[in-house]
This record gives C-alpha cells, sequence and structure tokens, in this order.
C-alpha cells in the first residue's frame, strides 16, 4: 500500500511526501537451490530467500509473516537569484531476519541442500535507516543552451545503521558486510539544447 501527497505551495515551494507499507505471508525458506546461496549483497533489499520448504526446525513455522515500511518527504524551494535548494529525507524499515543453521550431514538433508531458519523471522529486524539529502543548483542561460550546475550532499548526518549482515549461525554470525554509505559530496552539470 502506498500513498502519496504532491503540493505546489507557490511558484517558488514545492512538497512530495509518500509513505507506503508491505506485508507478507508466504513460504520462506533460506533453502540453497541451484548453487546459488544467500544474497550477502548490499544491494539486496530482501536477504532472506523464498523457496520451497523443508521445515528441519519444527520451532519455526512454514508460513513466515514480514512486513515493511518506507517514508519520504522532498522539498524544493527557489531561493533569490534563482538558487534552489532541494531536501530530502527517506526512513526505511529494517529486514527481518532469522539465524540460519546451515545444513551437514547429520540432518540428512544435504541432497536438498537445505538450510532451516532458528525461530520466526518476525521476532527480529535490522537496522532502520535514515538518510538526508540536499541539493543546491543554479541555472544559467548562454545564448541557444542552459546549464546547470548542481552540488549533491548525500547522507549529511553521516547516519551508518548496518545494512546487510551474515545470518548463518557460528562464528561468523552477524559479522557486518555493509553498513549505509557515508556522507558523500557531488558536483554536477547539466547542459539543457
Amino acid at each position: 500500500i502506498e500513498f502519496a501527497y504532491n503540493k505546489r505551495v507557490s511558484q517558488k515551494f514545492f512538497i512530495n511526501t509518500s509513505v507506503d507499507y508491505q506485508w507478507r505471508s508466504d513460504f520462506r525458506s533460506p533453502l540453497v537451490s541451484n548453487g546459488y546461496d544467500i544474497s550477502t549483497s548490499p544491494l539486496s533489499a530482501d536477504p532472506i530467500g523464498i523457496n520451497y520448504y523443508v521445515n528441519a526446525n519444527p520451532a519455526t513455522p512454514p508460513r513466515q509473516e514480514t512486513t515493511a515500511y518506507h517514508i519520504q518527504f522532498l522539498g524544493r524551494y527557489e531561493m533569490p537569484w534563482e538558487i534552489g535548494f532541494s531536501a530530502n529525507y527517506r526512513y526505511q524499515s529494517g529486514f527481518q531476519y532469522s539465524r540460519i543453521v546451515p545444513d551437514c550431514a547429520c540432518l540428512n538433508l544435504s541432497n536438498y541442500g537445505a538450510d532451516f531458519f532458528v525461530e520466526p523471522l518476525s521476532n527480529n529486524r535490522s537496522d532502520n535507516a535514515g538518510l538526508l539529502n540536499f541539493r543546491l543548483d543554479k541555472s544559467f542561460q548562454i545564448s541557444w543552451a542552459k546549464i546547470s550546475a548542481m552540488l549533491d550532499i548525500y547522507n549529511v548526518t553521516n547516519a551508518d545503521p548496518v545494512t546487510n549482515f551474515n545470518l548463518n549461525s557460528g562464528s561468523g554470525y552477524k559479522t557486518v558486510i555493509a553498513t549505509l554509505d557515508p556522507r558523500v559530496f557531488q558536483m554536477g552539470f547539466r547542459l539543457e539544447f
């Protein structure tokens, strides 16, 4: 479900707000199949796989309930001398997870290549992430073209929540794989003709 609101407050100021909420109820399993393992990429939005379910742990039900939400505020104001200032704040929930016990020969599941959850996914959630970005821009008209200079500042508050970590049981459990990228400055130019 997503709700969005856009409003031009004046000729020089507009705002955009959106909120979304997602819930899932499906057969989820960290089953390894086709030679692929669970994603440890920080770009993966859902590192918990969905696949055929092998119920090796009766304490964890085969149907897993998970939720996620996202809130975003965006505004742009044009200051004197046609200098634009934009701010974007995004708040996103972390993913729900369980510690994973890798398959071993003693479980006799090796033909399936199966791992299993220790507890329901709804018991744990990774860090939520709040991200604030700014942009300053100025445009110049030069005869047949328009040139815009832009300065972007990403992650202004330099927030560093953990965005991915190892889920497998053992000494590497919860070893950090990725955190939110640090504060970054970017300068850009755009040519319109």
